[in-house]
């Protein structure tokens, strides 16, 4: 191990050298060098062993120490020209000056950051169902200007949870570095135990789990109760650390039956969170592991303890893999006309000098319609409906057209339909949400009703009928509220705001 010091200037300090054949724990300290004014330096901690090498780096900031400077003068108000007997607060002789820069005299001159002691102690937050935590950075903007901010606001993200009774720290080595300097060679020396233990034979002695299932919603299933009143579905839990909502009706001949919402909380000791980007570069899966170690250390003021179950976390997400490069798509058209049977026609593609080796490709498509090409592939545009009230129909209405398109032309495939009435389903499903108890529809639910959104939704959901149950009452009564603002001249008054202009259907008709 290896502790150096870079300042500014990027001028190297070793601290600190130590060789070691077992694990160790190592406390030391330095004498701060000295520094005319603040000056940033990093902490460079360097763990190496045979098959191994990490760095660690932490900044580190030095500033001069400045006694405090008291300055006297003779009067308390001057005229200008006038000459100021100025001195010291050490009994220093009165000299004459004509100008004194006090600024430069003062202990603190630039605000950056907290100085020790002024950042008040933050507890653990406690885990509960819809809690929200801040991700804005807002707590660390102000504190980056030296600034601090009396609020009863969540502006600061904790560093720890609390799940019954007990401490969970989200980044273990950035709390205790501060506190005991020990544990910065121990957040080192812990990934090449996760390795040796991930494949030998002390990995035997505890369960390893991989979790890899991350869905958005879980159970949409249908059971059958019988005579009895009552089943028991077996299911499998989600990899998600979250609290799921469940809830549950009945239909028999009797009528309807609500079950009260119940929560299920997946939590573990110990796990990873990952932020992935959206895609990567020449790569496949990332497969991230971790293992908890027994350590003699507090973690805060609690005993460190670990788990047979769940001590190792390994966590395996897909990712979208790109070529490097941009993508280049060049397209050359014939029209054809054959006059006998056999017609050949050369085409010549010349490629880029710089393209990237095995990215090249080429597809050729004879279609005996003008039409043909422009409308081929109609399944790749299905997407599954979400949003707003207007964001929902503008996803759900193209989803409809689609599926007419392809059932008169007989290119709706059992899977295709599947697929869309699925979709066709949500979407309704969803839309429902902003409906109000008039049978009107609106952007968001709760605000005022919106006479275009109304009507696309009526006439939307009349044109879903041939493909998915939509209830009679539904259309009903949007008909209704519609025909209750039309005017004596025929005319629709328009009501409430639409967001999405691009939704209106304009009819333009003329009379002789």
């Amino acid at each position: 191990m290896t502790v150096s010091l870079f300042d500014d200037k990027n001028m190297t300090t070793q601290l600190v050298q130590q060789r070691s054949r077992m694990e160790f724990h190592q406390c030391f300290s330095f004498q701060a060098p000295q520094v005319d004014a603040e000056s940033v330096q990093k902490l460079q901690v360097v763990v190496k062993g045979r098959s191994f090498k990490m760095t660690e780096e932490r900044k580190v900031m030095f500033r001069r120490y400045l006694p405090l400077t008291f300055i006297q003068t003779d009067k308390p108000i001057y005229n200008p020209g006038q000459t100021v007997q100025c001195g010291g607060s050490g009994g220093e002789l009165l000299l004459p000056c004509k100008s004194l820069e006090v600024f430069n005299l003062l202990p603190v001159q630039s605000l950056s950051d907290y100085p020790l002691g002024v950042e008040d102690e933050q507890e653990c937050l406690n885990v509960r169902p819809r809690r929200a935590v801040p991700t804005d950075q807002a707590y660390e903007t102000f504190k980056g200007m030296g600034m601090k901010i009396a609020t009863n606001l969540p502006v600061r993200e904790p560093q720890c949870l609390t799940y019954r009774g007990l401490n969970y720290y989200r980044n273990f080595r950035d709390v205790m570095f501060f506190r005991k300097p020990v544990a910065f060679a121990m957040a080192e020396m812990a990934p090449a135990a996760v390795a040796e233990s991930a494949g030998g034979e002390s990995s035997s002695s505890f369960d390893v789990t991989v979790r890899s299932y991350f869905p958005e919603t879980w159970i949409w299933q249908l059971a059958q109760v019988g005579d009895s009143g009552s089943t028991q579905v077996p299911l499998k839990v989600p990899d998600t650390i979250t609290t799921w909502e469940t809830e549950a009706f009945c239909l028999s001949s009797k009528g309807l039956g609500l079950a009260p919402p119940a929560l299920l909380t997946a939590f573990q000791p110990f796990f990873l969170e990952l932020s992935l980007p959206y895609s990567i570069v020449r790569s496949v899966n990332v497969t991230v592991s971790a293992q908890a170690d027994q350590s003699q250390s507090l973690c805060g003021n609690e005993v460190v303890t670990v788990p047979t179950r769940g001590r190792v976390d390994v966590v395996t997400r897909s990712l979208l893999v790109l070529a490097e490069g941009v993508e280049r798509t060049i397209t050359e058209s014939r029209l054809l006309c054959p006059k006998g049977s056999v017609l050949s026609e050369d085409v010549t593609l010349i490629f880029p000098k710089n393209v990237i080796q095995g990215s090249a490709k080429c597809s050729v498509s004879v279609i005996g319609d003008i039409m043909g090409r422009a409308l081929k592939n109609l399944d790749s545009l299905l997407r599954l409906p979400s949003g707003c009230g207007e964001q929902n129909m503008i996803v759900l209405a193209p989803n409809i057209y689609i599926l007419q398109y392809l059932g008169v032309t007989a290119q709706l495939t059992a899977t295709i339909r599947a697929t869309a009435i699925g979709y066709l389903q949500s979407g309704y499903q969803g839309q429902l949400n902003y409906r109000h108890s008039d049978g009107s529809y609106s952007t968001f639910g709760y605000d005022a009703s919106n006479t275009w959104l109304t009507a696309f939704v009526l006439r939307s959901f009349g044109l879903a009928r041939n493909f998915i149950y939509i209830d009679p009452n539904v259309l009903q009564s949007a008909k209704n509220w519609l025909i209750s603002k039309q005017g004596s001249d025929g005319c629709f008054m328009q009501q409430g705001t639409l967001y999405h202009n691009d939704m209106k259907v304009c009819c333009i008709s003329s009379t002789a």
